[in-house]
């Protein structure tokens, strides 16, 4: 490829299907100081390393047109003469014939690689862990990169099922800056209620929401507004 490997555009803009839920860019920070005390202050979030897409500018499409265009009116037709020639001379070249017909074919691919990757307009780019943040909400993970002196969504993925039974009170957190109008008394109860020893019963199951009241820091925050009278939360008596 002729375009430089360490080409980056002026603007950077991530590939990612977002169902609108959240926001694709958290605001401006006049540096990379900022965005962090940002993000501690607002999410539960942590630091990870990753590569993701990114959109293409029209200098890079541009430059791949030129590389396939001159692969397919310069190298390809010479390569298949030769195939020809080989075809005809087979029995006693046969060596000589699979090799030309090999050519043909990765150079054809390649030019049809490139083909598609401009359609697509996508390509990966990677973000440094120091300045990328992964927040669980909702059952997905949200990734928030600062780039461009912007806290952008870079990637959404779901949440493992392995992993959501150990983030409820992450998401929970989260959910105060996401969605602050659904962080009420009812959500508190649901996850409460949703919680791993839901699936419990008799002594054991008390044990364990004791030992776990005692214990969470979402739960004594939790306590702490019962107190205060901010919110309420009851438990119904199962049958």
């Amino acid at each position: 490829m002729q375009t430089e490997e360490n080409y980056r555009p002026s603007n950077i803009e991530f590939d990612i299907v977002s169902n609108g839920d959240i926001p694709e860019n958290l605001g401006y920070f006049e540096s990379s100081k900022e965005a962090i005390e940002f993000i501690a202050s607002k999410l539960t979030a942590v630091n990870q390393k990753i590569t993701v897409p990114r959109l293409m500018d029209n200098f890079e499409k541009n430059e791949i047109r030129k590389e396939y265009s001159e692969l397919l009116e310069t190298k390809l037709p010479f390569l298949e003469k030769e195939l020809q020639k080989a075809s005809v001379k087979f029995a006693e070249a046969k060596r000589e014939f699979e090799e030309a017909k090999e050519y043909v074919n990765a150079t054809t691919n390649e030019a049809k690689a490139l083909a598609v990757d401009v359609r697509r307009g996508v390509k990966d780019i990677s973000l440094d862990d120091q300045f990328t943040w992964r927040a669980a909400f909702d059952g997905r993970y949200y990734f928030y990169t600062f780039i461009d002196n912007q806290l952008k969504l870079c990637k959404v993925s779901d949440i493992p099922d392995f992993e959501k039974q150990n983030l409820w009170n992450a998401m929970a957190e989260n959910g105060r800056f996401f969605k602050p109008e659904n962080f009420d008394e009812q959500y508190l109860k649901d996850e409460i209620k949703t919680g791993d020893y839901a699936e419990k019963s008799g002594l054991e199951a008390g044990q364990e929401l004791k030992d776990f009241l005692n214990n969470d820091p979402a739960t004594k925050s939790l306590r702490k507004m019962v107190k205060e009278g901010k919110v309420s939360v009851s438990f119904k008596k199962s049958k």
